[in-house]
């Protein structure tokens, strides 16, 4: 397993949970009974960035993440993979612009934690998957979606 946010896993580097060009009303780090989870409200989208440290997912099959919300009527995530040269839009090596990106849509419950475990293989426009190095989150109603999120990570199942 490759981990971002856990308390169960072996956890990699995460630059920022709230990129500077975010768009976020804000952005805490809470203890909810002993666990540490992510909490955003008036999200409109929030960048999640492992440039230092990208994420090999390429012997993975899915995405997971714990998502708490109030109100939510749906919630989105957007990998992106900077591709060999390691840089956005390619531009850590011969600018070509090797990124390759994809965003699934889900409807999650409110009021209750529900487990998102979404096939890599959903995210079609994701063609590699060796450098990913953005998790970009949104959702609906736009600016005013509050959510929790824990436990996101990759995995083989």
């Amino acid at each position: 397993c490759s981990s971002d946010l856990s308390d169960s896993y072996e956890d990699v580097e995460v630059d920022t949970w709230k990129t500077e060009w975010s768009n976020v009303g804000s952005y805490d780090q809470i203890d909810l009974s002993g666990n540490m989870v992510k909490k955003y409200t008036d999200l409109g989208y929030a960048g999640i960035e492992t440039v230092q440290t990208q994420i090999n997912a390429s012997e993975m099959t899915h995405i997971n993440m714990d998502v708490w919300t109030s109100n939510a009527t749906e919630f989105k995530i957007k990998l992106v993979d900077f591709g060999a040269t390691g840089g956005y839009s390619g531009q850590g090596g011969d600018g070509q612009g090797d990124d390759t990106e994809h965003e699934v849509t889900t409807t999650p419950a409110q009021g209750e934690w529900v487990t998102l475990s979404i096939p890599l293989s959903d995210f079609t426009g994701l063609t590699a998957k060796s450098n990913i190095a953005q998790l970009i989150i949104s959702g609906a109603p736009y600016q005013e979606l509050d959510i929790y999120i824990d436990n996101v990570y990759f995995s083989k199942e």
